[in-house]
């Protein structure tokens, strides 16, 4: 089993931050309690509450388990996959924790050019992150 690169996890807690505090959902509000860096269902299936409290070591173990148990298997199916260098794997597990696995399924065959393409210097991470970029402002 391919291992979560450490860059994938530090570069979701840099875009999702931490509160210890459960707080409401931007779009669904308190429909789906969010709570340390973007929990909504703890790893034992229980569902994130109001009045929920975290430690930051809790949010950790948390986001670790999200990831590897909702993000890796679709993630290593990209075409490509284990050629790409961390970084690269790290971006596509961040948009997949945030928009879902799913978001491979549906989105995935504008960007088969772009993980095909050799790595030349950082034209392949520029030409990466327009692409995904363009898919997530074009829909």
């Amino acid at each position: 089993m391919n291992s979560i690169p450490e860059a994938a996890i530090a570069l979701i807690k840099e875009f999702e931050g931490f509160r210890a505090n459960a707080y409401p959902d931007p779009i669904t509000h308190w429909q789906l309690p969010t709570i340390g860096y973007g929990t909504t269902i703890y790893p034992d299936g229980t569902h994130v509450k109001q009045n929920d409290t975290i430690t930051e070591a809790r949010a950790c173990e948390c986001l670790s388990d999200h990831v590897a148990k909702n993000c890796t298997t679709s993630l290593t199916k990209i075409p490509n996959w284990v050629k790409m260098n961390s970084n690269q794997q790290s971006a596509l597990y961040s948009f997949a924790y945030n928009l879902g696995s799913g978001f491979i399924k549906v989105r995935i065959s504008p960007l088969l050019p772009v993980f095909a393409i050799p790595q030349n210097g950082g034209m392949i991470q520029t030409g990466l992150r327009r692409s995904l970029a363009n898919i997530l402002i074009m829909g």
